[in-house]
């Protein structure tokens, strides 16, 4: 498979925007893997669809690199449409069922072939543990309709809170039909320009560049990538802080393919050896790639112990 380019944001059609459209998409050239995240954010909600094709993803071991989010005052809601979610507690989550959770908790999933839809939302809720919802919710027609350029946000967040409140989040007083006020210019231009440098997550990712397609200096760039962050729940320092996790994250869910070399994976993954890519790990404060590859594969050999959180 070819790697595609893609637009992290595209202007919506409807004239009253309400929110900033991501998309990071990673197409392996070696192996039939796909991983991609699609989301409307706006500062106090966010939908979102994600697939992980062909892939393992553990955030138990990620997240001893990327601290989850500790973002108070918010909670999430995943609910499945294809392939599996594993919580620490052994239960398994499959197509149809949802789970309700705080955004720390996503350090408890294990994802296998996972393809899921989701909803972050601020809330006063108390929530000190996972809790599964009892009613399952068939997601197809919500999951489709991140892929429809004609459909409106103001729509697709209408459709997506009428989903999870069917399932029984606790959406509170969320209404597609309330929400005010839209992502300015400048904003939308900067999502744009780090756009095309995650297309180039497996070359280049030039600082330099972002900041020429962006129009502003590599200081204004910092300064408003950051604001940009925190206002709309990214859990993300810098521009180049999204591109190391981007290229990090990417590597180790690719290790779940034993059909990949490690050699293979870091020339995906814009390292220029193995041992580039196995010095980013440590860096990261993630066991090497050899172990993070038996930690992730069924029936590895005696797993090596996590290192140490250093925060």
């Amino acid at each position: 498979m070819s790697r595609e380019t893609h637009s992290w944001l595209t202007a919506p059609p409807e004239a009253d925007r309400v929110a900033i459209r991501t998309q990071q998409r990673f197409v392996c050239r070696r192996a039939p893997v796909l991983i991609e995240g699609i989301a409307l954010r706006r500062p106090e909600l966010v939908v979102r669809r994600t697939r992980y094709v062909g892939v393992v993803v553990d955030e138990r071991v990620l997240s001893r690199a990327f601290h989850p989010s500790q973002a108070m005052g918010r909670l999430q809601a995943f609910m499945m449409m294809r392939g599996s979610l594993e919580l620490d507690d052994s239960a398994v989550l499959g197509p149809g069922d949802t789970v309700v959770l705080r955004p720390v908790h996503q350090a408890l999933f294990r994802l296998d072939n996972a393809e899921f839809v989701e909803i972050e939302w601020t809330s006063d809720e108390e929530l000190a543990a996972p809790v599964r919802l009892a009613h399952k919710v068939d997601p197809s027609a919500l999951f489709a309709s991140y892929d429809d350029p004609e459909l409106p946000q103001r729509a697709l967040f209408a459709r997506s809170i009428d989903a999870f409140r069917r399932a029984g989040a606790p959406l509170g007083a969320h209404r597609a039909e309330q929400l005010q006020g839209a992502p300015s210019e400048r904003e939308q231009r900067i999502a744009q320009a780090i756009a095309g440098q995650l297309d180039l997550i497996g070359t280049t990712a030039d600082t330099l560049v972002l900041g020429e397609q962006a129009g502003v200096s590599p200081r204004q760039l910092q300064r408003i990538y950051a604001r940009l962050c925190s206002t709309y729940g990214m859990n993300l320092a810098s521009w180049r802080d999204t591109r190391n996790r981007w290229r990090l994250q990417i590597a180790a869910v690719l290790l779940s393919r034993t059909d990949l070399s490690l050699s293979e994976i870091a020339g995906e993954t814009g390292y220029r050896s193995p041992q580039a890519m196995a010095r980013a790990f440590l860096h990261a404060g993630l066991p090497s790639p050899s172990d993070v590859r038996r930690l992730l594969l069924p029936g590895y050999p005696t797993a090596p112990s996590l290192p140490r959180d250093r925060s």
